[in-house]
């Protein structure tokens, strides 16, 4: 015969492993959708950055006659190729915008996104892409540029 105090111990244990079995599985269904519920938060906060980035950079595009997005600013490029692409632009005696892309991250990725071009700097002309630094020297040299510009 058990004692009273022993299957007190015995219920106590028992239901003590019990709850703390349930805890656990408690605590890993709520984890599973804590880190469910903030993957899906990430992912929706991403999108809507992005979108609000491509509206921005559409914008800024459909504003500005002449834009050139690039790294670092007309007064103190930060690369070689946007010094290259400002001095065309100051050849070429125009007014034009720029966006520094190294000051802000989420513009660099959505400026290549938004071209699907991978290079930085990209000149915009009337709402068309041009392209980069090589295709800006090239048009320049021959011509098709100021046309372009001009027209």
């Amino acid at each position: 015969m058990v004692s009273f105090g022993e299957y007190f111990d015995n219920q106590h244990d028992r239901i003590v492993k019990a709850m703390q079995d349930k805890n656990k599985q408690l605590n890993v269904e709520w984890m599973e959708r804590y880190e469910k519920r903030k993957a899906e938060r990430t992912t929706m906060k991403f999108e809507i950055l992005e979108e609000d980035y491509q509206k921005k950079i559409a914008q800024d595009i459909k504003e500005n006659d002449i834009i050139l997005f690039m790294k670092g600013t007309p007064y103190a490029p930060q690369c070689g190729f946007s010094a290259k692409c400002v001095d065309i632009l100051e050849e070429l005696d125009v007014e034009y915008e720029t966006r520094d892309v190294l000051s802000d991250p989420e513009l660099r990725q959505g400026i290549k996104d938004f071209s699907d071009w991978q290079t930085i700097p990209q000149l915009y002309v009337k709402g068309e892409f041009i392209g980069g630094c090589d295709i800006m020297i090239e048009s320049f040299e021959d011509g098709t540029l100021k046309n372009l510009i001009s027209s």
